[in-house]
């Protein structure tokens, strides 16, 4: 296996051949990248991940929702490969598609903020699927899990996978968490710290699915100060030029509005 390739666990690859499959034939001039908790575990070996998280562009949506063939394309692809029943296949068309691909866990999610990997991406062993970068996945976490959706609304609960990878990645990945939280506006990382203090001592109560962590002694309770604690410690002077858009979120360069 060469640099440029990453292995995922034995039993998601069917999965993961029918989706690339399913890509190549429905979404052939569109870039899919693999992301999620699934590539840092492959990456680092540091806790296990069950589900198939990949990402697009939203202008490529935007672009296939114009056409009938494209419409069909996505249709076909949330019916035919991720199992999703008949009245829920239109959530494809506003950007996001959850179900299960040969027993596999599996959503497709359109994003804004979305960039593809590039000329020195990783490929998932065997398929033509690239994988996300480390740092635009634990950007995609920042802002999933800490940071409101929309200017009013409320963020998602917290996680304990999410709070092992970005208090993991300093020690796993020198560097990627500093590019991700350089990625979030001033605003937005006020915002990530002042969630991490309120998170409060119940937190894992509620964290979801537990994380099985055989390589690390992590002490689940202490992360969101961990993370908090990066957070402080971003150096400022490194960061980009920001433009405030209307849900608050924004960076200046090619990712725009934060959409994950």
């Amino acid at each position: 296996m060469s640099e440029n390739e990453l292995r995922l666990p034995d039993h998601m690859m069917p999965a993961m051949h029918r989706l690339d499959d399913a890509f190549k034939k429905l979404l052939p001039n569109i870039c899919v990248a693999l992301g999620g908790g699934t590539v840092l575990a492959a990456r680092w070996g540091h806790r296990l991940s069950t589900d198939l998280d990949f990402n697009m562009h939203v202008r490529d949506l935007e672009e296939m929702k114009k056409t009938g063939f494209g419409l069909g394309a996505l249709r076909h692809l949330a019916a035919e490969t991720f199992g999703v029943k008949d009245e829920e296949v239109e959530s494809m068309e506003h950007g996001y598609i959850h179900g299960a691909c040969l027993g596999t866990p599996a959503s497709l999610y359109a994003s804004h903020a979305f960039q593809a990997p590039g000329e020195t991406a990783q490929f998932i062993l065997g398929t033509l699927v690239p994988a996300m970068r480390t740092a635009d996945i634990l950007y995609g976490k920042l802002g999933e899990r800490l940071l409101p959706r929309t200017a009013h609304g409320r963020p998602a609960p917290v996680l304990q996978r999410d709070m092992v990878d970005l208090a993991l990645a300093p020690q796993l990945e020198p560097g990627v968490l500093q590019q991700a939280l350089e990625r979030l506006s001033p605003k937005g990382r006020e915002t990530v710290a002042a969630r991490l203090a309120s998170v409060g001592d119940g937190w894992l109560a509620n964290a979801g699915r537990p994380v099985l962590d055989a390589a690390h002694d992590v002490q689940l309770e202490t992360l969101p100060a961990v993370v908090a604690e990066a957070v402080a410690r971003c150096d400022e002077t490194r960061m980009p030029h920001f433009k405030m858009l209307d849900d608050g979120w924004a960076d200046g360069g090619d990712g725009g509005t934060y959409g994950r």
